[in-house]
């Protein structure tokens, strides 16, 4: 299968990408990103395409060519809380909202395999209904919600071209990190079950891409399981 990986240089994307190379079922991987994309050690450099992109609102001709044939698309381009404060309200939504939708459709009007799986990178705490006023956040919050929902909304209009799935991870742990070290990072105390690995949370996705969507909406305890089971079958 052909998969393109939108932020295939960032802390998740790279993951994802380290472990796509890796996957049998994956043929061919297109790494979207403002710079290249570094081949991971013992990877099969035959199997990787990086294509730069300057603005990831426009895809001229040549970008959307290489999108032909594509089976999916795991998007984790997005701005974390810890760095919401360094932007403007309007720079963290166009990069979280604007650059997925606009991805998104580019990515539904080429030539790729119907229907496309999609796979975007949300987070536990982010919340659809605008009516209410979350306790964390909230600007931000209401805002990843929003992207959900108009991410959904275009899956549902494509009429059976589009298969988007929104996966919710909580606060994600690199290999190596303890939970202890996390909390002090973070100024706030992380549990298990605010949590999930990094590799766990990849594979759940790289999962997904491969096997097909389960759900439109996977919460961080079912990336938990479907990431470990993943992870279990590749050894």
């Amino acid at each position: 299968m052909k998969l393109i990986i939108g932020g295939a240089t960032g802390f998740l994307g790279s993951e994802v990408l380290r472990q796509s190379l890796r996957n049998p079922a994956v043929t061919s991987v297109i790494a979207l990103g403002r710079r290249p994309a570094t081949l991971p050690d013992g990877a099969d450099a035959a199997k990787l395409k990086n294509i730069i992109v300057e603005d990831f609102r426009k895809y001229p001709e040549d970008v959307r060519k290489e999108f032909e044939g594509a089976d999916a698309c795991i998007w984790t381009i997005a701005v974390l809380p810890a760095d919401v404060q360094k932007m403007s309200p309007e720079q963290v939504k166009l990069i979280c909202t604007t650059y997925a939708v606009d991805a998104l459709q580019a990515l539904s009007q080429s030539s790729t395999t119907k229907p496309l799986r999609y796979i975007y990178v949300s987070g536990s705490l982010a919340e659809r209904d605008q009516t209410v006023t979350p306790r964390f956040m909230p600007e931000y919050c209401l805002m990843r919600g929003e992207a959900e929902t108009d991410l959904l909304h275009i899956g549902e209009e494509s009429k059976g071209s589009l298969d988007v799935c929104i996966v919710r991870p909580a606060v994600i742990v690199k290999p190596g990190d303890t939970l202890e070290a996390v909390s002090i990072a973070m100024g706030i105390p992380v549990g298990e079950a605010d949590s999930i690995g990094l590799r766990e949370v990849a594979a759940a996705m790289l999962n997904q891409a491969v096997n097909g969507v389960e759900k439109d909406t996977l919460e961080n305890e079912e990336l938990k399981s479907i990431g470990k089971k993943a992870l279990e079958e590749l050894k």
